[in-house]
């Protein structure tokens, strides 16, 4: 029977609770029957492989399975579960993603800021993870990328133990940008912008020098731009946004529980009205 694809995976981004259950059965078992420690691990192992398996299933089995998120929690699921998959982690300079979120999306500076700061931070610490393992963590910088495709694919394949030689460079060079970022007045994910935009319709971030104060650290650490020095408002910004963060997704959760009850009022009204 044909289905529709698996376009993106929230698998091993929601993965979490999985590790939590595998916890919480080992957690149970009573100490005098032994250790349970090979409960815990062998448990997370088990559902990490069978995440696995289902995104391998969602291809065509035409060639090897592809899968993305945007969500760098996918990798500490990843790790806690231990799941042999290969892993290519693309990055993008904070302006760029920030000014995405807050024309695209609507997301207040601080918080895109602060989304992508975490999310470089988790990187970042599973880059530190499986160092020294025999796991290889690849970085690759979507700057890179856009300005050097065979030079910056090239390790890509190698990592993917695939043949550099069988590579159509001329069809990867041509391959275009799509997404968000240079859509101004709204998305247009099917376009194809070939990464650049017409001269002044790039969009910018809205408070750049905050944007900077927040990530500097991070796009440091990624190969960008040195971090700026701080100034005493940053530091206070940085002690209340835990508070702030917390108020946010508070109206968060209350708007979808609204959105949630209104919809089916509003589907009943138009079937009332199509009755009539």
């Amino acid at each position: 029977m044909a289905r529709d694809p698996y376009r993106e995976d929230f698998a091993f981004p929601r993965g979490d609770a999985l590790g939590a259950w595998a916890d919480g059965v080992a957690d149970r078992l009573p100490a005098r029957w032994g250790d349970a420690e090979w409960v815990r691990r062998d448990l997370r192992r088990a559902l990490g492989e069978a995440v696995v398996r289902f995104l391998a299933a969602t291809g065509d089995g035409a060639g090897r399975p592809v899968v993305k998120t945007p969500f760098a929690e996918a990798l500490d699921t990843i790790t806690a579960l231990q799941a042999e998959l290969d892993v290519v982690v693309v990055v993008r300079d904070a302006p760029a993603v920030i000014a995405s979120m807050e024309a695209g999306f609507g997301a207040p500076l601080e918080w895109a800021a602060h989304t992508w700061r975490d999310g470089a931070r988790r990187v970042l610490a599973w880059r530190d993870a499986i160092s020294g393992t025999t796991r290889t963590a690849l970085i690759v910088r979507y700057e890179d990328l856009k300005a050097d495709r065979r030079g910056t694919l090239t390790p890509v394949l190698e990592h993917l133990r695939l043949d550099v030689g069988a590579m159509d460079w001329a069809a990867a060079e041509a391959l275009p940008v799509r997404g968000s970022s240079y859509a101004p007045g709204g998305l247009d994910w099917s376009g194809q912008t070939g990464g650049e935009a017409p001269t002044g319709t790039r969009m910018g971030v809205s408070n750049p020098r905050r944007a900077a104060a927040i990530t500097g650290a991070e796009r440091a650490a990624l190969g960008y731009a040195a971090p700026e020095q701080r100034r005493t408002t940053d530091t206070v910004l940085e002690w209340v946004w835990p508070a702030r963060r917390a108020a946010t997704q508070a109206r968060r959760a209350i708007s979808r529980v609204l959105l949630g009850t209104a919809r089916p009022a509003i589907r009943a009204g138009k079937t009332r009205r199509s009755i009539r």
